[in-house]
């Protein structure tokens, strides 16, 4: 018996070529009338391929579908649009209202896969994602919808267990991220990664304590571009490793070119959240400190960090004070995050850094004022040093000074510079 070519042998249901051509007939029949399409990314089906293997992992998918089947009341076309993507669509029933029940069905699947979900005596638990599209109001044509299906997809697979309906605004953060890695990726080819340095300075004698690193990008006319355009593109995309390796080798140039000329500094250098729970980038990291670059350098996490894997993050922290314990490692946009306090006790952190944030709003706000004031009675109790970012009045910076704030940063005091105008500007 020949195979259907629009069927999906394991499941039964559409194929790709299958499912567009039942969206085509229905848009066709009820071309004024409301179509939901959704588009299910189950997230860990190459983890479990590698762990099961593809056919017990083909069984799972086929005995579980029914359930997922029977969450959804509406009639449903269901479609395998790939080896761990469901879709299907229908119309809006009479009565029912757009947005509430697009949310509703996303909500009860996403309920549903909280649980881990048993089979043949073992326990499985899937994360996914899903995207919500609409006709006529998102497209008007099957490959419009699926082509707007994936793009909500991609972004919304940022944070697993969660769903997202298109909207311009997304197809413009896309548009935006393409440029971005277009970008990256020819600063990656072309060497054209820069450094520039901002100095803090020691908040009672205004004497430099050091730099902080902040990436910039040449771009092809030879404009320098800031990392708001880029940052977050290049720590989530496929060239962060390159930027890593090109990272820890510019900063032992830096480090090496600054001892020439200045004397008891130390570089701040913020390392992406991902990047140190890396092994490979880790190990580069480690050889660097092996060869003495510790003494100068700050390594800074951002809160982010220790939400992932906490237990991995110590392992790392750990090995690097071993490396050199003269390292100093400070925790960057401290306050702004969800750290819990017992971080600053388990970690050998040595450094806090008070984000901008609150800086910029302790002398209007009260509760910010609070906030500042407690973070640094707290960080004197448990001796670790403050570093205040963003300080960009006078004002600010007397104030500061007032509540015995260790090292304070921003525009005030001085502005990011290249490395040759540093070097002209604070030799020792």
């Amino acid at each position: 018996m020949a195979l259907n070519p629009y069927i999906d042998p394991l499941l039964g249901i559409y194929n790709y070529i299958g499912f567009k051509e039942e969206l085509r007939r229905l848009i066709k029949e009820k071309e004024f009338s409301e179509i939901l399409l959704y588009l299910i990314d189950f997230r860990d089906f190459k983890r479990l391929n590698l762990l099961f293997g593809i056919e017990k992992v083909n069984l799972f998918l086929k005995n579980l579908f029914p359930d997922l089947q029977n969450l959804i009341s509406y009639q449903c076309t269901w479609g395998r649009l790939g080896p761990d993507l469901i879709a299907f669509f229908f119309l809006l029933p009479p009565k029912k209202v757009l947005f509430n029940t697009a949310v509703e069905i996303a909500e009860k699947i996403l309920e549903f896969f909280k649980k881990p979900i048993k089979y043949n005596s073992k326990t499985v638990k899937l994360d996914l994602n899903i995207a919500i599209v609409i006709y006529p109001y998102d497209a008007i044509t099957p490959e419009e919808l699926l082509e707007k299906a994936e793009k909500t997809l991609i972004k919304c697979k940022e944070i697993p267990n969660t769903y997202l309906l298109y909207t311009q605004f997304l197809e413009e953060d896309l548009e935006k991220e393409a440029q971005a890695l277009e970008l990256i990726a020819y600063a990656v080819e072309n060497q054209k990664f820069i450094f520039h340095f901002q100095p803090y300075f020691y908040t009672l004698t205004l004497d430099l304590a050091g730099f902080e690193t902040l990436v910039r990008i040449i771009d092809k006319n030879g404009n320098i571009i800031s990392p708001g355009t880029f940052i977050e593109t290049l720590e989530k995309g496929p060239y962060l490793k390159s930027f890593e390796e090109w990272c820890l080798n510019e900063i032992k140039k830096v480090i090496e070119t600054m001892k020439k000329s200045l004397k008891n500094f130390s570089i701040a250098l913020n390392i992406a959240p991902t990047s140190f729970l890396d092994q490979d980038f880790l190990k580069n990291l480690l050889e660097l400190l092996h060869q003495g670059y510790g003494k100068n350098l700050i390594i800074e996490i951002t809160e982010r960090t220790f939400i992932d894997e906490p237990q991995r993050l110590l392992t790392s922290f750990r090995l690097v004070k071993m490396a050199d314990p003269f390292v100093k490692i400070a925790i960057d946009d401290f306050g702004t995050g969800v750290t819990s306090l017992k971080y600053l006790l388990d970690y050998p952190v040595d450094i806090i850094k008070i984000d901008a944030f609150y800086i910029k709003r302790m002398l209007e706000d009260s509760k910010s004022l609070i906030i500042v004031e407690t973070l640094l009675e707290l960080a004197k109790k448990l001796e670790l040093k403050v570093i205040a970012e963003g300080v960009e009045r006078k004002e600010q910076f007397d104030r500061l000074k007032e509540l015995g704030c260790d090292i304070v940063q921003g525009f005030f005091l001085a502005r990011p510079l290249p490395l040759e105008k540093v070097l002209k500007s604070y030799t020792s």
